[in-house]
């Protein structure tokens, strides 16, 4: 396992470095997020010229570090152990998303066994809804308001313009 010097732990998904490569790709430090150009023609330009090709950089809000924290453990079909959520985040994870895990519950896809969660096969299908719903108002706001992507002469745009 690697770590970063100075964040407390590494044991939870979202404290991992995360190298990206290419056209589109993020790199995550801690809580701080670079995202590469992501169009061929900029990203090549900066690669040829020996300039990063990182174009935009930002730290998560606290939010965006629990949602990220819920999709990375839970998506990869690992459970959620309720221990490591109040070690590392100081409250259960009850209090900063009971009535969306239950709702989540209630549909048959979380499975909770009182010491952790995880996905059920039906909620393994559609992982890409579950992580929106556990997403913070603010950030779903920002999300619903992005335009619509449009083709251009390289293709269409990368995935994940939009929430549908």
């Amino acid at each position: 396992d690697h770590c970063v010097t100075g964040v407390q732990t590494c044991a939870l998904p979202i404290y991992r470095p995360l190298l990206g490569l290419g056209m589109s790709a993020r790199s995550q430090v801690g809580g701080t997020v670079f995202r590469n150009v992501d169009r061929v023609a900029g990203y090549v330009e900066r690669v040829e010229r020996g300039e990063s090709p990182v174009e935009t950089v930002f730290e998560l809000a606290e939010d965006d570090r629990r949602a990220l924290l819920v999709a990375g453990t839970l998506g990869s079909g690992k459970p959620l152990a309720r221990d490591a959520w109040r070690k590392h985040l100081g409250r259960s994870i009850d209090e900063d998303l009971g009535p969306r895990l239950a709702a989540l519950r209630g549909g048959g896809l979380l499975l909770d066994d009182g010491t952790s969660i995880r996905l059920s096969e039906q909620g393994l299908l559609v992982y890409d809804r579950i992580v929106l719903s556990l997403y913070s108002e603010r950030r779903l706001d920002e999300v619903r308001d992005l335009p619509p992507p449009k083709p251009g002469p390289e293709g269409p745009a990368p995935a994940g313009r939009g929430i549908g």
